[in-house]
């Protein structure tokens, strides 16, 4: 598994905690925007929001992706996360 995952640096506050989540687990997380090219070459890609939870993207331009190791750690801890604090998943 990939040990760096970077999120957008914009409106984080408000998203679920899976930059901390991920830290915990020793993943390496970066805060920062990306460019489109970084984005074109990634092996996942995936975002967080309080509406859509942790959600892969599995299409950029013509290319098919599937959720990855990182995307299914980070919805797992979120929804074991969401559960202790009695959240509505």
């Amino acid at each position: 598994m990939r040990s760096i995952v970077y999120f957008e640096g914009r409106g984080t506050e408000g998203n679920p905690p899976v930059m901390g989540l991920l830290r915990d687990t020793g993943v390496q997380v970066v805060e920062r925007t990306l460019t489109y090219e970084e984005v074109l070459d990634a092996d996942e890609i995936f975002s967080t929001a309080n509406y859509q939870k942790v959600t892969p993207c599995t299409r950029i331009e013509r290319r098919d992706l599937q959720p990855g190791p990182v995307h299914r750690t980070a919805r797992e801890l979120y929804f074991r996360w969401a559960r202790e604090k009695g959240l509505r998943v």
